[in-house]
């Protein structure tokens, strides 16, 4: 799903546009370099159409986690870190896994 909260908009976009064929994999947005690297020979990619959802989290999870840990050694300003907000999002609902709390100073 796409979520456009400025736009106050969510559209589907992991279809072929114009059909209802599904397409599995991997939708990124923010500093996707490091991501991309990993992602980058598609013979290593695990098999997205047979991923289960708990696959599917902690791949996610994974992903950010080797952003936020390879940019502690690159020579560039860190633009990932801190705590891992989870989300599920399904066709009919949608629920926080892991969520941080937000405190006003």
């Amino acid at each position: 799903m796409g979520v456009d909260a400025h736009q106050n908009s969510i559209n589907r976009i992991n279809v072929t546009q114009g059909t209802t064929n599904i397409d599995y994999g991997i939708v990124r947005g923010g500093d996707t370099a490091i991501v991309d690297r990993l992602l980058s020979q598609p013979q290593f990619n695990p098999p997205f159409q047979v991923m289960n959802l708990q696959d599917a989290i902690d791949y996610s999870r994974h992903l950010i986690r080797s952003t936020i840990d390879q940019m502690r050694f690159e020579p560039r300003f860190a633009t990932v870190g801190g705590a891992i907000d989870t989300a599920v999002v399904t066709p009919s609902s949608s629920q926080f896994l892991a969520r941080k709390e937000l405190h006003c100073a």
